[in-house]
């Protein structure tokens, strides 16, 4: 892969990757993990709108196509192969975003990323070892318990064409974490295989079994902590303000979101429950005592 002067400048080694199926529970992991050890988190689909926006037709066409398209031609329409194949583009798209963000991030504690969209054919170019890298794979069952407990809201009425669409979603993450399964092996990365049997206290030890002393760099003290988590708040913040946009009016109202604690504890995990209105009137987020 190509690099930029930028690009070429990252410190690599400083930057864990954790990828997978959709509804592994990377997120959950990556959460645990960074606010554990004090690291930096960059879960890739908390900038989504903010890599549609900076999208554009001769960089990013397939995404610049999106940021047009409304729910029904997305996901109602498509069928698995379509949507495995508009999946696949738009990561290869979006993964160029990504870089650029943490070429941008500077110096600092280790970064975490995370996301659905991180193929190990995209990271592994930039991996100073296998070992910088890791990938949850659900079980098929797994995946779709994970998906339907989310509930995520549809701006479009409950039919039996909704219903189909959701089903294809299913099979279109099932399929492609058989792809990513097999583009691991056959690289000589490391999976886990996520089928519920362990905790989240569980699963997140395994991971940092895995990377190790990839993990050592924290941050040095609680103002840098506290630095870190309001920046990594502020992302999450215009994400949601984004989201919510794009829902009724009723299904937004009163809606709240957790937060992480912006405090300057080193290790702390609280989160903080809050409406969008309150993050802004509170100018952050703390629990109660921090």
């Amino acid at each position: 892969m190509a690099q930029s002067g930028s690009l070429a400048a990252m410190d690599w080694s400083s930057v864990v990757w954790i990828g997978g199926g959709c509804g592994a529970g990377k997120s959950t992991v990556a959460r645990a993990l960074a606010y554990r050890l004090d690291l930096r988190l960059y879960p890739v689909d908390a900038y989504t709108y903010a890599h549609l926006a900076r999208a554009n037709p001769v960089d990013q066409p397939w995404m610049s196509r999106v940021a047009e398209m409304d729910y029904t031609e997305l996901h109602v329409k498509p069928d698995v192969d379509t949507r495995v194949e508009h999946f696949r583009r738009y990561a290869v798209e979006q993964f160029g975003l990504v870089l650029a963000d943490l070429a941008a991030s500077g110096n600092g504690p280790t970064i975490v990323v995370e996301g659905p969209s991180l193929f190990p054919e995209l990271v592994a170019p930039l991996m100073p070892t296998p070992g910088h890298g890791l990938w949850l794979l659900p079980t098929p069952e797994f995946t779709r318990s994970s998906l339907r407990r989310r509930a995520e809201p549809a701006p479009v009425e409950e039919s039996e064409e909704l219903r189909r669409a959701r089903e294809r979603r299913y099979e279109r993450d099932e399929r492609l974490t058989s792809q990513i399964a097999d583009a691991a092996d056959d690289a000589g990365l490391s999976t886990i295989v996520v089928d519920g049997r362990l905790t989240v206290e569980a699963s997140v030890d395994e991971v940092i079994r895995h990377f190790g002393t990839l993990l050592d760099r924290g941050c040095v003290d609680g103002a840098e902590r506290s630095r870190v988590r309001r920046a990594e708040n502020a992302v999450v913040n215009r994400q949601l303000e984004a989201f919510t946009a794009t829902l009724p009016t009723e299904v937004a109202a009163g809606r709240t979101f957790d937060y992480v604690c912006e405090c300057d504890r080193l290790g702390c995990e609280e989160r903080v429950s809050l409406s969008l209105a309150a993050y802004g009137d509170n100018a952050g987020a703390m629990a109660d005592g921090h």
